[in-house]
């Protein structure tokens, strides 16, 4: 059923890969995430939440004044590289927007395959907590934060992580 959802919101040629888990279904997909219709959609950002550029700018823009408005809220207190805040979808018809701090402006870090499965990880647990029923995923750190690892590399971990994630909790 997931499936064929997503195979009417986006040509096959964009679903890379397909694998079922239990009676989960996992569809990792080549497309804009402006388009997505999960219950959480999940950002790429620094630790001070700016939204400055690629994913998170254009998330923001999307989710509209609500959102820009809550993470003015959250700059208010200090965050670390793999940490994140969660904020309403917005405009957006979503439960919530995760906005994981892939980037630490102030100790100059950048994302690492570790960091990003750390991530990964906590968003996913963060989805569960929340109800959700779906979850998409943009590359994590593959704009300006790709000094070490490469978009590829990125999806890479975003992928062993969620798969390892389904793993341990089978349904």
């Amino acid at each position: 059923k997931t499936q064929e959802k997503i195979a009417a919101l986006t040509p096959e040629n964009t679903i890379l890969a397909a694998v079922s888990v239990g009676r989960t279904k996992f569809d990792v997909i080549n497309g804009n995430i402006l388009d997505s219709h999960s219950d959480v959609i999940v950002s790429s950002d620094d630790n001070h939440f700016s939204a400055r550029g690629g994913v998170a700018k254009a998330i923001l823009g999307k989710g509209g004044i609500a959102i820009v408005e809550e993470l003015a809220r959250y700059r208010k207190k200090t965050f670390r590289q793999g940490e994140i805040t969660i904020t309403t979808g917005g405009d957006w018809e979503c439960r919530a927007i995760i906005h994981p701090a892939v980037i630490d402006l102030d100790e100059n870090r950048y994302p690492t395959n570790d960091i990003i499965r750390l991530l990964v990880r906590r968003s996913l647990n963060c989805a569960l907590a929340l109800g959700s029923r779906s979850i998409s995923f943009p590359v994590l750190g593959g704009g300006t934060a790709s000094k070490n690892l490469k978009p590829s590399d990125s999806v890479c971990a975003i992928v062993d992580e969620v798969l390892a994630y389904l793993s341990e909790h089978k349904q």
